[in-house]
């Protein structure tokens, strides 16, 4: 929300000062609405012990974001710099937990609520290799970008198949939150973007984005509305790579309003080790996670 705003912020100031100021620079402000469906999944293991374990939820969501994107006019459109924040709601979701042994028995399953929210936040400087004039029918850039992506998520009113640490668990349904976690991403990335003029009033883009050390933090706690000396906490640090792309149409209906339609997707992988958790025995276990989402864009924008 923050950013949003910040991103509103910035953009009434180049247009409110575009003529005097900020005279030299053009650009558009833009809405858009990211219609995604996704996944979060953990997969882990112990070195020593040779249990195993997977925790997956969806995390469809329907997020709005705002956009601006600034070029300098007065260098035949050299530099430019995007800013985008999307932010949405996780809900209806299930979360599932399983652990298998050694001989992959499974020891433990249960089922729960996932709810919370996401956010997503990228800013990239480009510089422009082809199509510096208005003629050009290909504008090929090629930049550097900084992505930011958080979930806070809950799981509430698990139902606990098999708890192999404590058995009387077994088939019974608890009204509370099992465990909340926050998990957030962030890195550098390389970024190719080209927008294509098919007509005068119609446009593809086409962005891709590759992260070779995206970083990822997670701290959860296990029975958070518990008492202190019944919850437990977990910390993982982790690293790993990115992918993100886009495939957008553009429609002109004046030089000064537009509507795209398209596709996003982001895939995050990250790998590490368990500095504390729940049980002693899960120290120094290796964790994989991965976040994955994909879906249909609709936006209007404003060019100034």
């Amino acid at each position: 929300m923050r950013l949003i705003i910040l991103t509103l912020f910035i953009s009434c100031l180049i247009l409110s000062y575009g003529t005097s100021a900020f005279g030299e620079f053009e650009g558009k402000v833009s809405s858009y609405l990211w219609a995604n469906q996704g996944e979060f999944v953990i997969e882990g293991k112990h070195p020593q012990i040779l249990n195993n374990w997977n925790i997956y939820h969806p995390t469809d969501s329907l997020m709005p974001s705002g956009n601006i994107y600034i070029f300098e006019a007065d260098y035949n459109q050299i530099i430019s710099i995007d800013i985008s924040f999307y932010s949405g709601f996780i809900r209806g979701e299930k979360q599932r937990y399983m652990v298998h042994n050694s001989g992959y028995y499974l020891t433990d399953l249960s089922y729960s609520e996932a709810e919370g929210r996401s956010s997503l936040g990228s800013a990239s400087l480009y510089y422009r290799l082809t199509g510096k004039d208005l003629v050009s029918i290909s504008q090929l850039d090629i930049g550097m970008g900084y992505l930011r992506y958080k979930n806070s998520v809950s799981y509430k009113n698990p139902y606990i198949v098999y708890d192999s640490f404590d058995p009387s668990n077994n088939n019974k349904k608890l009204a509370e939150t099992l465990e909340k976690y926050d998990i957030s991403y962030n890195g550098l990335d390389f970024r190719i973007k080209e927008e294509l003029y098919l007509t005068r009033d119609i446009s593809l883009t086409f962005m891709i984005g590759y992260s070779p050390q995206m970083k990822a933090r997670l701290y959860s706690v296990k029975y958070p509305e518990r008492s202190p000396s019944e919850q437990s906490r977990r910390y993982v640090r982790t690293k790993g790579d990115g992918v993100q792309y886009e495939v957008k149409s553009n429609y002109y209906f004046t030089p000064r309003f537009s509507a795209t339609f398209g596709y996003k997707y982001l895939l995050l992988r990250t790998k590490g080790k368990i500095s504390s958790g729940f049980y002693p025995m899960f120290k120094d276990s290796e964790e994989e996670i991965k976040n994955q989402m994909g879906g249909f864009l609709l936006g209007l924008m404003y060019h100034f």
